[in-house]
Parts: C-alpha cells; sequence; structure tokens
C-alpha cells in the first residue's frame, strides 16, 4: 500500500514508523530468506492457523502473503482454496491476500463475500514486476479515501471503467532494495466486490500510455488498511488468460472454457441492449447475416448450444441447421459473424466465459476474439461481429433457455 505520505501528503510515512519493518523490505527479505533458507524476523511456510505475524507461504494450492506494521491489530485467516478473511481494528499499516508467486496476464476471478474497509482500506489485485521495476494495483473497491495520483486516461473493461494514474516513489524501499520506481494504478469508477479482472486490459492501457511493465513477481488479490478498523471475507481464483497471451483474449488460456452452459435450447440475449441473436431474414443460407433483434420467439432466434469437449461449444440456429460461423475465418477485428453449414472448424467454435452474473464472453476458438454487436447499438438489425474483448455489454451475452 502506499504509505500515508502518499495518501495525504502531510503525514509521516510507515516507512517512518519507529519499530516497523517496511513491507517492502520485508519481501526482500523473504526472498532472501528464500534463496539461503535463513529467516529474517519472518517466515515462509504453509500455514495452518489464523495469521498475525509477518510472512508469505502456501496454502492449499495459492500463495499468500501477509504484511503489517502495527502487529496485535490485524489477523488473517486462510480458508479452502483461494479464501481468505480479515479482520482489523486501529491498525497501522497492512496488506495481505491470496493469489499466485509468479503474476502473469490471468483473467482473475474473486468474490468478497464481506468488505468493510473503514476510512482507508481497498480491495485490489496488487503485484510487482522487474526490469523495470513496477509497483501495480487494481482497484476493485476502497473505503472513504479514494488514490488519485498523476491521471493517465481511462481504460473500459469488465463492464466497467477505470481511472489510470501513475505515481513515482523515489529512493524507497522495494523488493530489489532501495531504488526510484512508477506504481501504476485502475481505480474502477463503479466500484464492484466481485467479478472478474482482465488484467492484460489493464497491462496493454497502461502500456499504451507509457506504462511498462517487465517480468512478473507476486500478484495477490489483496485486502489494505490504514489507520482503519474493518474487515474482509474473499476469494480468488484463475478464469485463465495465461502470462504472454494477447490481454483482449478475456480468459483463453488454451485448457478452453472458464464457464459452462447445458446442452439445450436457448434465446441468446446481449447484455447491453437486451436483444437477441438472429439470423437476419429467417435464412436458412449459408453465408446468412446474423444481427441481434427483439425477441419474437421465432425459431431464427433460438440456438441449440451443444459442448463438443475440449471447452468448445457448437452454437447451431434452429430455423436453419447451420452454425454461427466468423467470415473465412478472420482474426481480424470487425470480423462478420454469419450462420454456415457445420464444418467443424475453429471459426465454427466457440469458449463461453463465464463473467459473472449469468453473463457469457463468447469467444470464437479460431482468433481469441469476443463475439459483440457492432458500435454498442441498442436497435434492431444491429450488425453482430468479433473485436478484441474489452468486457463492455455489447459483448456480453446470456443463455435463456426456451
Amino acid at each position: 500500500m502506499t504509505e500515508e505520505s502518499e495518501h495525504h501528503g502531510a503525514e509521516a510515512s510507515a516507512d517512518d514508523h519507529a519499530g516497523g519493518l517496511d513491507r517492502r523490505d520485508y519481501m526482500r527479505a523473504m526472498a532472501a530468506a528464500a534463496a539461503t533458507g535463513v529467516g529474517a524476523g519472518v517466515t515462509a511456510t504453509t500455514a495452518t492457523a489464523a495469521i498475525t505475524s509477518n510472512q508469505t507461504g502456501t496454502d492449499d494450492g495459492y500463495y499468500y502473503s501477509f504484511w503489517t506494521n502495527d502487529e496485535g491489530t490485524v489477523s488473517m485467516t486462510l480458508g479452502d482454496g483461494g479464501n481468505y478473511s480479515v479482520d482489523w481494528n486501529n491498525t497501522g499499516n497492512f496488506v495481505c491476500g491470496k493469489g499466485w508467486e509468479t503474476g502473469a496476464r490471468r483473467n482473475v476471478d474473486y468474490n468478497a463475500s464481506t468488505f468493510n474497509p473503514g476510512s482507508n482500506g481497498y480491495l485490489c489485485l496488487y503485484g510487482w514486476t522487474t526490469d523495470p521495476l513496477v509497483e501495480y494495483y487494481i482497484v476493485e473497491d476502497h473505503g472513504s479515501y479514494r488514490p488519485e495520483h498523476d491521471y493517465k486516461g481511462t481504460v473500459d473493461t469488465d463492464g466497467g471503467t477505470y481511472d489510470i494514474y501513475e505515481s513515482l516513489r523515489e529512493n524507497a524501499p522495494s523488493i530489489e532494495g532501495t531504488a526510484t520506481f512508477p506504481q501504476y494504478w485502475s481505480v474502477r469508477q463503479n466500484t464492484r466486490t466481485s467479478g472478474t479482472i482482465t488484467t492484460g486490459n489493464h497491462f496493454d492501457a497502461w502500456a499504451s500510455n507509457g506504462m511498462d511493465m517487465g517480468s512478473h513477481d507476486y500478484q495477490i488479490l489483496a485486502t489494505e488498511g490504514y489507520q482503519s478498523s474493518g474487515s474482509s471475507d474473499v476469494t480468488v481464483g484463475d478464469a485463465g488468460g495465461g502470462d504472454g497471451g494477447d490481454g483482449g483474449s478475456g480468459g483463453d488460456d488454451g485448457s478452453g472454457s472458464s464457464g459452462s452452459v447445458a446442452n439445450g435450447t436457448y434465446s441468446i440475449r446481449n447484455v447491453n441492449s437486451g436483444k437477441a441473436l438472429d439470423v437476419a431474414g429467417e435464412s436458412t443460407e449459408d453465408g446468412a447475416n446474423v444481427q441481434q433483434y427483439s425477441y419474437w420467439g421465432g425459431s431464427n432466434q433460438q440456438w441449440n448450444v451443444e459442448d463438443t469437449g475440449n471447452g468448445e461449444y457448437r452454437i447451431e440456429n434452429v430455423n436453419s441447421g447451420k452454425v454461427l460461423d466468423v467470415s473465412g475465418s478472420s482474426t481480424s477485428d470487425g470480423a462478420n459473424v454469419q450462420q454456415y453449414a457445420d464444418g467443424g472448424g475453429d471459426n465454427q467454435r466457440f469458449h463461453l466465459h463465464d463473467q459473472g452474473g449469468g453473463e457469457y464472453h463468447v469467444q470464437p476458438v479460431h482468433s481469441d476474439k469476443a463475439v459483440e454487436v457492432e458500435g454498442s447499438s441498442t436497435d434492431d438489425g444491429a450488425n453482430v461481429q468479433q473485436y478484441s474483448w474489452s468486457g463492455n455489454g455489447n459483448q456480453l451475452w446470456t443463455f435463456e433457455s426456451v
């Protein structure tokens, strides 16, 4: 967490608190301990009980980190899988969470069944890179204090808009010792406590603003607090993405869908418009256009969805018996979506990525794009195409059984 001097500009930094081990010094010490097997006032272990002292380790398949400069005021309990809970009372500064020892361009699913941040707390994806050295935050929710620094723009992803900021830490402790390094921030405008974080979209947006990243160090879904009292109960998981993958892929890590839809017949509705996926003119011809249209129950608006294995789905129009198809197997943004006789091609198979709340990203297997309504139109007859994943409502679909 940025220290209080970074929050309010006039207070003493948490680095200056007497007797406190700075979190970045702690992480450096942990790296040394891992390399040498010698502890430095903290431990790296597999945890079995509530945590009140500084440490990192693994628990039920997840990496965890716990740091505070005010021991006795905060307690972290590790639950099953990616779950953890935290209670803090009149604490100084702390950050803790579960995630991965090595960060990546993964899509992070999370749910905070409880997040009571008090006056100053974050629910965020937090991590570091090296070469260049960068500390980064994707802030999903926060208390009354909202972090704001050097404004760079916005990024639209995962159903919301995030403000992008950059700040600079000069001659400050880090995972590489005392150094000068930037902090990158994405702060969600409409805060939330559950969903999917498509990290690659943030990384790409930062890069487009000259905010380059390096090789990933650790990455956690963190609870963080400063001079406040509160509680959280958080579960984190990996929906895919894969390091080095396309930031617009929205969940394809080569293993297929990150959600499941039962085999059956559905009306497929666009979240932005509420309109249905529709074959224009009730055509049964190859190449007939697919559009959106107000749902009236026609068989050209109904689709047989079938799991064909390997996390791939075949989507067949009930009226024509043809399948949803990306024209010409194009991998380009704006390529048209149509119906065509099933040839079994990857342009006719789709991964379905659950974005929460019954909403899905429909991703052509061959292109790793998203099936979307062009221009976020809400009009009858608006065209359906593929485009790089942004997470906006025009790229999200619901499957309603008919």
